[in-house]
């Protein structure tokens, strides 16, 4: 493997690096000094970055977006990050660009992001397998970090001799046979894929085979069916134009046979409608009896509900000629009774009277006792009176009750 040397870096968005920035390295050492914060390591994480490093711990970021500068005090945030590696060679290689190969990486704030080699559009893979073919690599022995010196020289056999295979550019041809096994494994699961799709394509075609001899078959069998259909049809319309005739001929006997019907049904429905005229005029009488008998059922209920009523009526009269019957012996009885102390009262002042003079010194007690007799007398007459005229009333309408009753008993007989 020739010497190749790192020749240039650009920078521009990247972390701290705010402005574009060119790096120039003429010779072969070359030290980077300056106080601490001034981006040293960035210088570094930018060559790791634009040879395709994509853990963004080893790039000392919480996520790749971080690579573009954030912005600071006076400064907005860059829209992306660019980084451009320069490398030369001085063995022949790269003779199409003088020697020199570029490498740029770009990307933009809004996810997009751009692979370039010597200002071709390309694959992250497709830098990967050239830095591969010159024995770089982001974490190959070509960019060793002050961490990793210590593991370097602490390292077992087994990683050391990783390190001096790719320095001796084994690592290259090493991927490359992977790749190339990769591809067999591939190429031999496409070959038991197609061993599979052939063997499928073989079972279809013998049922192809065995459908198009059934298909042969169903032809010859179509083919003859067909013979046989057009004998049968033969026969079919041999046999039709015999019943053609017999239908002809019973054709004309119906013919005869419907006038004759025709002539019996003209005088079925002459007969028909005399019927009819007897069913309506038979309808129009069982209307009129219908009506008859509604206006009897109907004057039968108004007597029933009459007769309801005046049997009530009687039976209100008559208790009410009860009431008056009592109310008149209660008169009676009252009458005698008074009558009686009328008498008492005449016999207890002729005794007043006779004695009047024997018992002067109770003359006054026996006037006020006459006195008293005299009122209670008269208002006995007055109570009296009165029966009279209530006994007067009730004779009365007695007499109306017992004539209403001989007019309804006349009424019910007569009905």
């Amino acid at each position: 493997m020739g010497r190749i040397r790192l020749a240039s870096l650009k920078l521009a968005g990247f972390k701290s690096f705010a402005d574009p920035v060119e790096l120039v390295f003429p010779s072969d050492i070359t030290a980077i000094v300056g106080p601490n914060g001034v981006g040293k390591s960035n210088i570094v994480d930018a060559i790791l970055w634009v040879l395709g490093e994509q853990s963004p711990s080893l790039l000392r970021l919480k996520d790749m977006r971080d690579v573009i500068f954030a912005g600071a005090h006076g400064r907005k945030p860059a829209g992306a990050a660019e980084v451009v590696l320069k490398l030369v060679s001085d063995d022949g290689r790269w003779s199409s660009t003088g020697g020199e190969l570029v490498i740029s990486r770009r990307v933009m704030r809004g996810g997009g992001s751009d692979y370039r080699l010597n200002g071709r559009s390309v694959r992250l893979r497709d830098v990967s397998d050239e830095l591969l073919r010159i024995g770089l690599g982001t974490r190959a022995y070509s960019i060793i970090g002050q961490n990793r010196v210590g593991q370097v020289l602490s390292a077992r056999p087994t990683d050391r001799r990783m390190l001096l295979e790719e320095a001796a550019g084994i690592t290259h041809y090493r991927a490359r046979r992977r790749d190339a096994e990769l591809k067999l494994a591939q190429t031999r699961q496409n070959l038991e894929r197609l061993d599979d799709v052939i063997a499928e394509v073989d079972r279809s075609r013998r049922q192809l085979k065995r459908q198009a001899r059934q298909a042969e078959r169903y032809r010859a069998l179509e083919e003859e069916l067909r013979k046989k259909l057009r004998a049968l049809y033969g026969v079919r319309i041999r046999a039709a134009a015999a019943h053609r005739e017999r239908v002809s001929i019973d054709r004309a006997r119906l013919q005869n046979e419907t006038a004759a019907a025709a002539s019996a049904l003209g005088g079925a429905e002459a007969d028909l409608a005399a019927a009819r005229q007897r069913l309506e005029a038979a309808h129009t009488e069982v209307e009129a009896a219908r009506s008859e008998v509604a206006a009897l059922a109907s004057s039968a209920e108004r007597l029933s509900a009459f007769l309801e009523r005046s049997a009530d009526l009687l039976d209100n009269l008559r208790e009410s000629l009860a009431a008056a019957k009592n109310q008149a012996e209660t008169a009676v009885a009252t009458r005698e009774t008074l009558t009686a102390r009328e008498g008492e009262a005449r016999s207890r002042l002729e005794a007043l009277e006779a004695s009047l003079e024997e018992i002067v010194q109770k003359k006054r007690r026996a006037a006020h006792a006459s006195k008293a007799a005299r009122a209670a007398f008269a208002e006995a007459e007055r109570v009296a009176s009165q029966q009279r005229q209530t006994l007067l009333r009730m004779i009365s309408a007695l007499t109306a009750a017992r004539n209403r009753l001989s007019d309804l008993e006349r009424q019910r007989d007569r009905l």
